[in-house]
């Protein structure tokens, strides 16, 4: 029996990175995993700001799946904020394309997250061949793309996977909205109206598995084929917790105040096509928000 390939995962140990870790283990795959605190076996140290990598990370691996990189809604968007969340991405692609091409490691496919923050505001349901957005986090994903494009200049396959909000227990935004909901209170951002591009966390993990065991290359938004407002996700939640609850509207111009530029991520809608992955082959697990709520609010 051939032996089963190798994986290295940055940002290993993240929201993603760990449920990623054990899919793909499920399915047969070696994994190494890069990360500051290295204290598992198959944990390596890396640190993208004094440019170390231990180069036995690579041994053997023929596929990067490329996760790291500052969480964006942590902290108030100031300039060392914003240059600190483009470097966490730019610079850790850097690290690990120059680490490759320097010491001649044959590399098939190289697949990074990005966001579906690249096509800015957009109401209108868009696809990947949209253009990019005119605010930050189009910035941010512009930036990081085009470090993960520089692959193909050594014959690696690459991937470019904009990932939507990602819908867990265990982290993102599910647990923030939560908060309110269970003192029978529904936080709404401006008008509540702006779309949510979001995702299961487990078919998020599922597609990263899909294109890697697919070879796909090319860019795929990574978001369920039915994105909802704010106002119609947390009528769901209601719903599905069975409560009656009282929605307080945060107006634009106070989120704007106390958030500043951070404030977008909230006041934004995106709209984004789920049709290139399905295209694909890959069937969704949780294609309606229903589905996801009752999965995750059990």
């Amino acid at each position: 029996m051939h032996k089963m390939k190798k994986v290295l995962i940055s940002g290993g140990t993240g929201l993603i990175g760990n449920y990623l870790q054990v899919t793909l283990k499920n399915l047969g795959y070696e994994v190494n995993i890069l990360t500051r605190n290295p204290k598992a076996p198959n944990a390596f140290y890396w640190n993208y700001q004094s440019n170390e990598i231990d180069m036995n990370c690579f041994e053997e691996v023929s596929c990067i799946i490329h996760l790291a990189g500052e969480n964006i809604g942590d902290k108030r968007w100031t300039n060392q904020q914003k240059q600190l969340i483009i470097d966490s991405r730019v610079k850790s692609t850097q690290l690990l394309y120059n680490s490759i091409k320097n010491n001649n490691i044959a590399i098939e496919h190289f697949i990074t997250a990005s966001g579906l923050g690249y096509y800015g505001n957009t109401t209108t349901v868009v696809d990947e061949t949209a253009p990019i957005g005119n605010d930050f986090l189009a910035e941010v994903c512009q930036h990081w793309e085009n470090a993960a494009l520089q692959f193909s200049n050594i014959g690696t396959k690459v991937t470019i996977a904009r990932l939507g909000i990602v819908m867990s227990k265990n982290g993102g935004v599910l647990p923030k909205l939560l908060a309110s909901t269970k003192f029978h209170i529904n936080t709404i951002f401006g008008d509540g109206n702006q779309y949510v591009s979001w995702i299961h966390i487990k078919d998020a993990v599922q597609i990263f598995a899909w294109l890697l065991q697919n070879q796909l290359e090319g860019i795929y938004n990574l978001c369920a084929p039915n994105p909802v407002s704010y106002n119609t996700l947390y009528r769901a939640i209601n719903q599905k917790l069975n409560i009656v609850a009282m929605s307080i509207p945060i107006p634009k111009i106070l989120l704007q105040t106390t958030l500043g530029e951070m404030s977008t991520m909230l006041l934004t809608s995106n709209n984004c096509s789920a049709t290139k992955i399905t295209n694909s082959g890959y069937n969704f697990e949780f294609e309606t928000i229903e589905k996801c709520l009752a999965n995750l609010l059990n």
